[in-house]
């Protein structure tokens, strides 16, 4: 018996951060061609945009709404701090009073 030889398709492997600056459009690239280290970047620009855009949103928001949380809370510490500084003066003070009153 004699093997004959076998059809197959034609396959590459491309590295597509070699090919990158050449400005080809890896969407128009033949279906037996190999592409390696192709990012979203480079299939879908568009939708690459809007996710970076809503990432980017993302974080301002968490990060204004953490900073306005921090801030209220640090604010409320404050007052409460000087509401006991104040009732702790009177109490102080009354003591004091009620001393006097009492040696006298």
């Amino acid at each position: 018996e004699e093997i004959g030889a076998l059809e197959h398709k034609p396959s590459y492997n491309l590295n597509w951060k070699v090919i990158r600056p050449y400005g080809f459009d890896v969407n128009k690239v033949p279906d037996f061609v190999n592409l390696h280290n192709v990012t979203l970047q480079d299939r879908n620009p568009r939708l690459y945009r809007i996710l970076l855009w809503t990432l980017c949103i993302a974080l301002c928001v968490l990060g204004i709404s953490s900073a306005m949380t921090i801030f209220f809370y640090s604010r409320k510490a404050h007052r409460n701090a000087v509401a006991l500084r104040r009732y702790a003066d009177e109490t102080i003070r009354n003591n004091e009073i009620l001393e006097q009153m009492m040696t006298e």
